[in-house]
């Protein structure tokens, strides 16, 4: 296994020996995540997954509200939605850029 640090001795970076790789901010959440197969995943500082990658080039990226509800998605093939939610955090309204929508109000 692999490990890398920063100089006050966090680590900030380990790679095992099947070749999944973690890396983390000052402390310790992860930030980044990517398999022996090319999958990787990006967290925010809530640990929610703000981008995600396969191993095909397909990516998605995700905008979260402060109640940790997402309330944007996109994708690197022009896809975009868009979500609201009530007090209780139950998802009440989506649209998307090809003019699709639901309303569960």
């Amino acid at each position: 296994m692999k490990q890398e640090h920063d100089d006050k001795g966090n680590k900030i970076y380990e790679k095992d020996n099947e070749g999944y790789e973690i890396w983390y901010d000052d402390k310790r959440n992860v930030i980044h995540w990517k398999d022996n197969e090319g999958y990787e995943k990006w967290f925010d500082e809530n640990r929610n997954v703000i981008h995600w990658k396969n191993n095909q080039g397909y990516e998605k990226w995700l905008d979260y509200d402060d109640k940790g509800n997402v309330i944007h998605k996109k994708d690197n093939q022009g896809n975009e939605k868009w979500f609201d939610y009530d007090d209780k955090g139950n998802e009440i309204h989506w649209k998307d850029n090809h003019k699709n929508k639901l309303d569960n109000s």
